[in-house]
């Protein structure tokens, strides 16, 4: 029988990202890709332009008539938008004997905010307690701890404050922090933090990379893969992927094909 991920995310009509980046990486490693839908986006290569919450209970609906009928090995969390559907995933999941990646998606990268800051408090205190791995990237991860990113020294001091929250292994994706020519990734878990160095791709504006981590994640815990030799794989899968990004539409986002 075919491994199954699950990803419980924000529909994205472009492709780019979301519900529907997820499922194209599932199927891209070899899993077979189940999608709960949490919210609709209107949005483009110009960015998101405004977003749509599910009626209560839709999500959670969702995802318990799933369970109820396949063997799931993992699943991911992407937008959620609202407190409600935040509830409502933990609630469908908390019982559930299923690894599972948290992806924080707080804000779009065009700016337009993807989870509502009441929420914020309940996915730390509701999810973070059932996550296996959490994949905050630097502007994600000062919101989450309210530590001010100016450095490495900050960024293990952030990371070290989600595992003492409860996290079991956090990505750091650093991104957002220019170091020349590379770009370095801090995995924290089993009490060690491991970093992990790729080329800078020099293309700006890439749409949906957090995404395409997040589900390469989840694919390669579907195949029984500990977290750190899952996480490097997906790594490396994401640095293959965006040295071959393309210009689709009129905006500024490049696209992972």
């Amino acid at each position: 029988m075919k491994n199954i991920s699950l990803t419980i995310a924000g529909s994205d009509p472009s492709g780019g990202a979301g519900l529907q980046v997820d499922l194209k990486v599932f199927k891209e490693l070899g899993v077979y890709g189940m999608g709960v839908v949490s919210s609709l986006t209107v949005q483009n290569s110009k960015g998101v332009l405004c977003t749509y919450p599910l009626t209560r209970g839709a999500v959670f609906q969702q995802i318990d008539a799933l369970f109820r009928d396949f063997k799931i090995d993992a699943v991911k969390t992407g937008m959620l938008l609202k407190t409600e559907v935040v509830e409502e995933v933990y609630k469908a999941l908390e019982n559930k004997n299923v690894k599972i990646v948290v992806d924080p998606v707080l804000v779009s990268s065009s700016g337009k905010p993807l989870l509502e800051e009441k929420a914020i408090s309940v996915l730390k205190e509701k999810l973070f307690s059932i996550c296996s791995i959490l994949t905050p990237n630097l502007p994600e991860l000062e919101v989450l701890t309210g530590i001010e990113i100016k450095g490495e020294d900050d960024i293990e001091k952030a990371g070290k404050y989600l595992i003492d929250f409860g996290v079991d292994t956090v990505v750091v994706k650093g991104g957002h922090l220019k170091k020349g020519k590379t770009v370095i990734d801090y995995i924290f878990y089993e009490g060690k933090l491991e970093k992990l160095e790729y080329p800078m791709v020099n293309v700006d504006d890439v749409h949906g990379t957090g995404c395409v981590l997040s589900s390469a994640i989840t694919a390669y815990l579907s195949f029984g893969y500990e977290h750190y030799k899952a996480i490097r794989l997906a790594r490396a899968f994401l640095q293959y992927k965006l040295e071959s990004v393309k210009k689709l539409g009129t905006g500024s986002f490049y696209f992972i094909l």
